[in-house]
């Protein structure tokens, strides 16, 4: 978990927007509707955000 808090740190927290694409693609993850490669690559399109930073929030919902 502490790796995954490094990686974020620098990005700052999600504006409001950004939390609610994110909190709807983790929940699909969640429900098994959505892989967690297909939610990195969804979260990397809908928020052009870059792969590791896409990849840590995964990481972070699945720990």
């Amino acid at each position: 978990m502490n790796k995954i808090l490094e990686i974020l740190k620098p990005y700052g927290r999600p504006t409001p927007k950004e939390e609610a694409i994110l909190d709807a693609v983790l929940e699909r993850v969640g429900r098994k509707l959505l892989t967690p490669e297909d939610a990195i690559d969804e979260i990397m399109e809908r928020l052009d955000w870059p792969l590791e930073r896409a990849a840590a929030e995964v990481d972070g919902y699945l720990e």
